[in-house]
């Protein structure tokens, strides 16, 4: 039905923005959640930080003081860590 055919298209579209913030933070540079934004044309990809983390990639981050008193985290993928952990980046399955 109708809601099946949107569930799917979600779906798809949380894929696209998934593999983006993999490829974006894969080069192991530090970036903040608005550095994200700005270079991928996302709104908030903290959730999709979050839904990678769920799926076994191994995101790094650290906390930041701001000069305004606040923090912030930078968020990146070690290079020369796996990058998918757990059983799914196994080979020998």
């Amino acid at each position: 039905g109708i809601g099946s055919h949107f569930s799917a298209i979600l779906a798809q579209h949380a894929v696209f923005h998934q593999r983006r913030v993999f490829n974006l933070l894969s080069d192991g540079i530090p970036r903040t959640v608005a550095d994200i934004s700005a270079d991928l044309r996302l709104s908030d990809p903290r959730s999709v930080i979050r839904d990678l983390r769920n799926k076994g990639v191994n995101i790094s981050d650290f906390w930041c003081d701001s000069a305004h008193g606040s923090r912030y985290k930078r968020y990146f993928i070690e290079p020369s860590e796996p990058h998918i952990t757990g059983k799914e980046g196994r080979d020998d399955q």
